[in-house]
This record gives structure tokens, C-alpha cells and sequence, in this order.
């Protein structure tokens, strides 16, 4: 058993007994939901944990272990695969494996921390981080996402490739560069060049960016 495979066994075990509870550190699922935007907003949120956390399926909400099948879970790894993959910004690393409880197999789904941080959903942007909190998985807060990306060293803004074979100007238009630096209370940075007329945002496009 890897160290993985047993914290998830012991975090199960604290989780069911002896009052069944759901800890920011894990979820319980019967069943893989047909709502992959929300399936990528739990990804979200433990790849954004310190340590990730883990998604158990086989486990009804009051804690009731119902197991899951073969075919189930092979289907269940595959699609959350898909989506750790193309469904969230920077892809989250996973691993998985099946545990034995009361007799009956349960899916275990670990996702890890990731290096870069915010973790998002693909698609909305560095807004549309999630958090765990209170057993939930919520979107970040202002500050949580400012937190979140002060304490990620291997997150540079400024230096990510937004797409290939495009010229600086072409690039900022893509990028919401205006919102990440406000969120870090930071002024635009200016180049060596004079700034084309573009790369100077409007009063109003700047207090759209704020919004959260």
C-alpha cells in the first residue's frame, strides 16, 4: 500500500466513525454525477489543497457504504481522467485505487495538490477557482484567491504562455491581465516600448474586470 493509499484508507475510516462526517479533505459520492462542470469544480478545489484530498465513490451522503461495480468505476476513472485533464487549468494529476469497506468495493479517486496554483475551471478564468470549506467545495473568495496565488512560487502570470505563434500585442488582447493584477494589488507593468492603444484599459472595461 503507497503512503497515498494509506492516508485515504485511514481519512475514510475518521470520516464514517464514529459519526459519519464529510472533512474538507474528502468527498463521498453514491455515484459519478452527469454534471461534469461541477465534477471539475471539486478537482478544483482539492488540487488547490495543500496535500489534494480524495473522492470516494461507493458512499451515499448519510455514510451508508453501498460499493461500487467494475464497470462503474472503470467508467468513473475514465471520465474524471478526461476532466483533471481538459476540464481545469493548469491538469491535476490523479490516482486511484479500490478499497475494501465492510466487505463491499469502494473507488478511491486521489487528487493531488498541483505545483501551480489557482487550479480553475477551464473556460471562466482564474475567478472560477473552487476551495473546500466546511466540508463543501465553494468558489474562492477575493482574498482566498489572492492567498492562493501569492503562496504558489511555480505561478508566474506574467511569464505563462497564453497560445503559440502569436505577437505581443495579440497576446495581451487574449489575456486578463487587468483583473490579475488588481488581485494582487499590483500596478500593470510597462514595457521598454511605448504601449499600443489596446494594452491601455478603459475605466469602464477595468471595473468590469474587478467584478468577481
Amino acid at each position: 500500500m503507497t503512503e497515498w493509499q494509506k492516508r485515504a484508507e485511514d481519512s475514510l475510516k475518521r470520516s464514517l466513525y464514529p459519526v459519519p462526517q464529510e472533512p474538507n479533505e474528502l468527498d463521498w459520492k453514491s455515484r459519478l454525477s452527469d454534471d461534469s462542470e461541477r465534477l471539475a469544480q471539486h478537482i478544483s478545489a482539492f488540487g488547490n489543497r495543500e496535500n489534494g484530498g480524495f473522492i470516494y465513490f461507493g458512499i451515499e451522503n448519510n455514510g451508508r457504504i453501498d460499493g461500487i461495480g467494475k464497470d462503474q468505476s472503470q467508467e468513473t476513472t475514465k471520465r474524471l481522467g478526461n476532466i483533471a485533464r481538459e476540464g481545469v487549468e493548469p491538469a491535476v494529476v490523479l490516482d486511484h485505487c479500490i478499497l475494501q469497506v465492510e466487505g463491499k468495493p469502494v473507488l478511491v479517486v486521489y487528487v493531488q495538490e498541483s505545483l501551480q496554483k489557482p487550479v480553475h475551471v477551464r473556460g471562466h478564468g482564474i475567478h472560477a477557482s473552487y476551495v473546500r470549506s466546511a466540508g463543501q467545495t465553494r468558489k474562492m473568495t477575493r482574498h482566498e484567491l489572492q492567498q492562493c496565488i501569492a503562496r504558489s512560487p511555480a505561478f508566474r502570470y506574467e511569464e505563462e504562455p497564453a497560445t503559440e505563434k502569436l505577437t505581443p500585442d495579440q497576446t495581451l488582447r487574449k489575456l486578463d491581465y487587468v483583473s490579475f493584477f488588481d488581485l494582487l494589488d499590483r500596478n500593470l507593468p510597462t514595457g521598454g516600448r511605448k504601449s499600443s492603444t489596446h494594452c491601455q484599459p478603459r475605466k469602464s472595461s477595468y471595473h468590469r474586470a474587478l467584478t468577481l
